[in-house]
């Protein structure tokens, strides 16, 4: 990192905007109000690219600065419209009626107020000039009383622009979508006393910050929002402001139409947007702008165990030899040795050992499919290729067993940290057990998804380098990090470092960069290696390489459970389920995670009239209740058809059902809502089946939606005794018979991997 390009990039930040100075505001928000303002002057839109954790450090740079334009934009394009009789006005912690317009002063045009404030009611006469300069037009539905006071205001628009000045309309406005939470706690009370904004619900209900008739701003939770209530009134907006907001397809629109002439957004999601500046915050920066983060370390364990390596590089030149001998491809195969990495097993009874029978068996199906396609192409029998490949990946699955796994060993010597980064696919409850076997007692263990989300520079362990994503993530964050690689992670490891590097250049290097800060950057990319054959078992992004299996392989493994009690159930690996543990305290845990012995609670949806219950109460709009007309249509349209016993075999015939099932549907108590063969009465329906047809998908996606709701409601209930808002309108001795109805104790007999789902 060029730090003269930073001392540079400050030294110009600082000389071009008033924030530092009269705001006191820190190195960083000095750079990222100087974006903000070169932005404005030219009319750019602006996308600042930050993590998710980032975001909550702009909104005072950014709102601040675009206060400071606005109120100066506003100031010399002030609306100085003649007050009218009624109106009323606010100076100097004081409010006033007009009681008298339209006669003059010493020559100049006057207006007579009446101050209307409790205990008050004497008159006075002021020149038009200088009312206009001195009183603020409030709403009209302000009373009498001092509540609020615009002092906080005109402070800071003598602070921000250096004139002293009352706005009665604001000509020039804009909005922000972003989350009310978060913009408040991002300024005090105080500072936010001075601003001119209006927030909008959702339920397009208005909450003024202040008792204003014409507010600068709008804040609200969405664009839609800002679209109904603001654009959609005729209210043009100079600029919108997106944190961490998703993108509206509406806004490229409203900007061509030129009801938007301007837009910024800060997070790290690409918006789509026409002649748009991107400026992307990297670690260097927040290192050397920001105060509260030190420098990183990132220490890279290098783990050596030389017979997988061995054992990987076999099966890489097998797969190699086998593609340049017949001229086929077999690359989504070298992914699977990359699969093995990730596991760590630190003891022997240990449940992450169930992942080596799952990777097997998901290993020899897509073998299977991928040899299947390419070798009949070629019309050559592939069964000998596909046994010295298992036997291969058999070795390979022995080295990451508990009797040889090197990173379990290795993690065994390694110091404490705060964190312990799980890998995908596994669960936070089994390693919570797990890491207390190596006597590591205070770390905590979280996912990747509460990793992106630590604010506070910490120190994490981190067991395998799954993907550059994943690099991108750990390497390019605000914590110490201390990362167990085997020898080929390591190599990987390496030139995703140095892309990174180069990108890092790139970003430097940028038109976008140049073009908002003015400065160039002195440093060249580095050489990159050419790809090796190592690099193709991490290689997930080639177009020719599906990623079901990188989402979850459990996704794609269904077990058989059989119980003491002669049940058995069927169940993706990934299905969440409660484990009674050996403490009898029920935690969360996953499917693939279970052994025989175990005693369960998984959820069986036994109480469908509480679900649907669950579903109309909260109907406030009465969709749903759509839906149930909908679904009692079609049965009095087909009752009417059926009026007698040949048109019920017929129907039953074109179904593919029984004449009971037909009969069934029509009776008072049917709990049918909708036929499976609902395309094969569509003749019959007529014009009502499109809607009764989208009836039927809607009542599918709301049942299944609601149903998963409540499955996780009454595990949260029974792991920690908390009612959510399906549970809330129940009292406890139901939701404990449901509870015990829907998700039993059982013990496990047996487990095994089945080929299909449950139908």
């Amino acid at each position: 990192m060029n730090i003269n390009y930073l001392e540079k990039l400050y030294k110009t930040s600082r000389e071009g905007v008033v924030i530092d100075s009269n705001f006191s505001f820190s190195v960083l928000d000095t750079v990222n109000a100087y974006l903000v303002r070169k932005a404005l002057s030219n009319d750019f839109n602006l996308w600042i690219d930050v993590n998710k954790r980032d975001i909550d450090a702009l909104y005072r740079p950014i709102v601040f600065e675009s206060l400071i334009k606005f109120f100066k934009v506003n100031y010399d394009n002030a609306n100085k419209t003649p007050p009218k009789v009624g109106e009323k006005y606010h100076k100097s912690n004081k409010r006033y009626e007009v009681i008298e317009t339209g006669f003059y002063i010493r020559g100049s045009e006057a207006v007579k107020l009446k101050c209307i404030s409790r205990g008050q009611d004497n008159t006075l006469s002021r020149p038009l000039d200088y009312f206009y300069t001195d009183y603020i037009k409030l709403d009209d539905e302000s009373g009498s009383s001092n509540r609020g006071t615009f002092k906080p205001m005109m402070d800071f628009v003598n602070q921000a622009i250096g004139v002293k000045y009352s706005f009665q309309s604001f000509n020039n406005k804009f909005a922000i979508v972003c989350s009310k939470k978060h913009f408040e706690k991002s300024f005090t009370l105080k500072e936010r006393k001075a601003f001119p904004y209006e927030y909008i619900t959702k339920n397009e209900e208005t909450q003024p910050n202040l008792p204003l008739e014409d507010f600068m701003f709008y804040v609200a939770p969405d664009y839609e929002t800002i679209e109904d209530f603001v654009i959609d009134s005729d209210i043009d907006l100079d600029l919108v402001i997106f944190f961490s907001s998703k993108e509206n397809l509406q806004i490229q629109q409203n900007i061509n139409r030129g009801s938007i002439k301007e837009v910024f957004f800060i997070g790290n999601q690409k918006p789509d947007i026409d002649n748009l500046l991107k400026w992307k915050w990297t670690l260097p920066e927040f290192q050397y702008f920001d105060e509260r983060i030190d420098k990183t370390t990132v220490n890279t364990v290098v783990v050596n165990n030389e017979d997988l390596n061995a054992i990987t590089f076999k099966f890489l030149n097998y797969i190699k030899g086998i593609e340049d001998k017949y001229g086929i491809n077999l690359r989504p195969i070298y992914l699977y040795i990359s699969y093995l990495y990730p596991i760590v097993i630190p003891s022997e009874d240990s449940r992450l050992g169930n992942s080596l029978e799952d990777i097997a068996y998901r290993f020899e199906k897509k073998l299977e499919q991928v040899l299947t396609q390419e070798f009949s192409v070629i019309g050559i029998d592939h069964e000998e290729t596909r046994i010295e490949l298992l036997d291969i990946y058999r070795d390979a699955l022995f080295q990451v067993d508990f009797v040889n796994n090197a990173k379990s060993m290795e993690l065994s010597k390694l110091e404490e940290t705060e964190y312990l980064l799980t890998p995908s696919r596994q669960t936070l409850e089994v390693w919570k057990h797990e890491i207390r076997n190596i006597n590591w007692q205070k770390v905590k263990v979280i996912s990747l998804s509460k990793f992106k989300e630590l604010t506070e520079q910490s120190s994490v362990t981190v067991l395998a380098l799954e993907d550059r994503e994943l690099f991108q993530e750990v390497y390019s964050g605000i914590h110490n990090i201390q990362w167990l690689l085997y020898d080929n992670e390591y190599e990987n490891y390496k030139k995703f470092k140095d892309k990174y590097d180069n990108e890092l250049i790139e970003e430097f290097r940028s038109k976008d960069r140049k073009k908002l800060s003015g400065i160039d950057y002195p440093d060249e990319p580095k050489v990159e290696t050419t790809e090796s054959l190592i690099d193709r078992i991490f290689d997930k992004n080639i177009s020719d390489i599906g990623r079901e299996y990188e989402s979850s392989y459990h996704d794609h493994i269904f077990k058989e459970i059989v119980f003491f009690d002669s049940t058995s159930i069927i169940r993706s690996a990934s299905s969440g389920v409660i484990l009674i543990n050996e403490n009898n305290k029920p935690i969360n845990n996953k499917v693939g995670d279970l052994m025989v012995g175990d005693k369960v609670r998984i959820y069986e949806n036994q109480h469908k009239d509480v679900l649907l219950n669950s579903i109309i109460q909260s109907d406030e709009h009465g969709k749903f209740q759509r839906i149930l007309d909908d679904s009692e249509r079609w049965k009095n349209i087909l009752k009417a058809y059926c009026s007698n016993d040949i048109k019920i075999q017929d129907l039953a015939l074109r179904c593919g059902i029984a004449p009971s099932t037909v009969k069934g549907w029509f009776k008072l108590d049917s709990n049918t809502k909708f036929p499976q063969s609902l395309d094969k009465v569509r003749d019959l329906l007529g014009q009502d089946y499109p809607q009764i047809y989208k009836s039927s998908k809607n009542y599918k996606s709301i049942t299944i939606a609601v149903g998963r709701d409540l499955s996780d409601e009454i595990s949260n209930y029974i792991i920690k005794g908390a009612k959510g808002s399906l549970l809330s309108k129940l009292n406890n001795d139901i939701i404990n018979l449901i509870s015990q109805q829907n998700m039993p104790i059982r013990k496990i007999k047996s487990i095994a991997i089945v080929e299909t789902e449950a139908s």
